[in-house]
């Protein structure tokens, strides 16, 4: 179940047009996984399948006054969705265990089954791509260095309920997002105070251009979307008392 807030949101639907409360979704979940832990390497597998009555979905509007984009939400019917998730952490031990890498991807495969308004049973949920996950490794050769860098890919996706069939721009192209971090604090042998620390953060180094956000559809119109952030740097400065 949403937790209060997010219910508040859902199902006020305080929008510019009549639209009535969706109903309360419910899921039937069933998952099986094995999980094991090694000096060296941990890692987990899972299988899922889950079934949703009522599933609640986000539609969206142009708000005429603000010239905005705002959700109202509805219900799509029964939905199910199933795949497996595949993650692990590798701390291989001839780097003296200063070097680990960890891995996360997802094959999710969601489906609309009774369809609902324009959207037939059979299309993939809005907003859900198949394939998604995170690639990352993460340096720290001394006790006051921490480095990482961390490519978190998003698959192919629509930003509608009927797999862009009328609106082909509803569409939505993969891209991996790269980012790192290199953070200086600690017991150090500079004299510098140890409650002193310095990160230096960038985002998007490849500098993707593509439409990473959207307003979802339920209807056979174009969704709405926001781009993705360029490539961003960013220093912080963070002194503890």
């Amino acid at each position: 179940m949403a937790t209060p807030r997010s219910a508040d949101a859902i199902f006020d639907n305080a929008i510019t047009f009549d639209a009535p409360s969706p109903e309360g979704e419910e899921a039937t979940n069933y998952e099986i996984g094995y999980r094991t832990s090694r000096p060296q390497i941990n890692g987990a597998i899972a299988l899922y399948y889950t079934e949703f009555d009522n599933r609640i979905v986000a539609g969206s509007v142009l708000n005429p006054a603000t010239e905005e984009p705002e959700s109202f939400f509805i219900n799509a019917g029964e939905t199910t969705a199933w795949g497996v998730e595949i993650s692990g952490v590798y701390q291989p031990e001839f780097f003296n265990d200063m070097v680990f890498g960890i891995v996360n991807f997802t094959y999710n495969n969601t489906e609309l089954q009774d369809g609902f308004g324009v959207n037939p049973a059979g299309s993939q949920l809005a907003d859900s791509p198949e394939f998604f996950g995170t690639v990352g490794v993460t340096v720290e050769p001394t006790d006051y260095i921490v480095a990482n860098l961390t490519g978190r890919y998003t698959g192919e996706r629509f930003a509608d309920f009927q797999e862009a069939a009328t609106q082909p721009g509803n569409r939505m192209e993969a891209f991996w997002n790269w980012s790192a971090f290199v953070d200086f604090g600690g017991p150090n042998p500079f004299g510098i105070s140890e409650n002193v620390s310095l990160r230096f953060n960038v985002d998007n180094i490849l500098d993707e251009d593509t439409l990473a956000f959207t307003f979802t559809t339920t209807g056979n119109g174009n969704a709405f979307y926001r781009p993705f952030n360029p490539r961003t740097f960013q220093a912080t400065l963070v002194v503890a008392f």
